[in-house]
């Protein structure tokens, strides 16, 4: 199962967000997805985990996915991912400032019956806010 968890993040990576198809979101979350990454505010599961990817798309509107590292191991995926992108968009009340930034993270999901039903994430928001000039670096 683990190399079936790894093709499940590729296509993920490759269609969900760099090539902005949203059908790659439904085929790697189950619509009974506890999504634990979500900020406040958002809707739970599926649609909250929709809403936050429109967030960062429309303010990132290049942004690019790499997956940097996948591990698998029973019903787990650990997948350690870099992006960058430009800030044309407004980011959560930050006007767009046109700066390139670069981040990086963590997401692990758990599956059931080929989808994940679970996801935990953390990425470099601090980094984020301080390339967008937002923090003092």
């Amino acid at each position: 199962m683990s190399e079936q968890y790894k093709t499940a993040a590729k296509n993920l990576i490759e269609k969900g967000f760099n090539r902005k198809d949203m059908a790659a979101f439904d085929a790697f979350f189950s619509s009974k997805l506890v999504d634990h990454a979500l900020p406040p505010d958002m809707p739970d599961g599926l649609a909250g985990r929709k809403m936050f990817y429109n967030v960062f798309l429309a303010a990132f509107p290049d942004i690019h996915v790499h997956i940097e590292d996948t591990f698998a191991e029973g019903d787990k995926l650990v997948m350690r991912w870099s992006a960058h992108g430009t800030h044309n968009g407004e980011l959560m009340g930050i006007p767009p400032t046109g700066k390139k930034v670069s981040i990086g993270g963590i997401a692990i999901d758990r599956f059931e019956s080929g989808r994940s039903v679970e996801h935990w994430e953390q990425f470099d928001q601090m980094g984020l806010m301080q390339q967008l000039g937002v923090i003092p670096a």
